[in-house]
């Protein structure tokens, strides 16, 4: 698989787990890293949005 990523000009890595045949892929983020936005459809639900914006604001980089 590495070798795939390579052919194709993919930055990441692959890595071997405990299944065999199954793999886990990590793409390596492009500089700079994208913007991202996030959706909370909690309409008159104010008790769930403010939970979601602190774990949010709590977790995120």
């Amino acid at each position: 698989m590495a070798r795939r990523f390579a052919s194709l000009d993919i930055c990441g890595t692959v890595e071997e787990t405990e299944t065999p045949f199954v793999y886990c892929m990590r793409y390596a983020l492009p500089k700079p890293a994208p913007l991202v936005s996030i959706v909370i459809p909690t309409k008159d639900h104010v008790e769930t949005l403010d939970a979601c914006v602190m774990s949010i604001a709590e977790n995120a980089t």
